[in-house]
């Protein structure tokens, strides 16, 4: 089990919702914190998918950074 955050949470489902395809950073923003007072910029994005990242550990390259665009979700090399 993992200890996650809301936020976290939120991202990581949103990931697997979208399956292997890319989710730019601007689509994150734009569906976890559509109902936010002030929309924070794209870095906190990457801020959260570091700390997402840290918390999967061993599994933490299933989260997959292709640059300039986004973030997507790897399945497993022994999947």
């Amino acid at each position: 089990s993992l200890n996650l955050t809301f936020k976290e949470f939120e991202l990581l489902n949103y990931l697997v919702e979208n399956g292997e395809r890319t989710v730019g950073r601007e689509e994150l923003l734009d569906a976890l914190w559509r109902n936010a007072d002030e929309v924070p910029n794209e870095r906190t994005i990457d801020v959260h998918i570091r700390r997402l990242r840290a918390k999967l550990g061993d599994q933490e390259q299933i989260i997959g950074t292709v640059r300039n665009v986004g973030y997507r979700l790897d399945a497993p090399e022994d999947a």
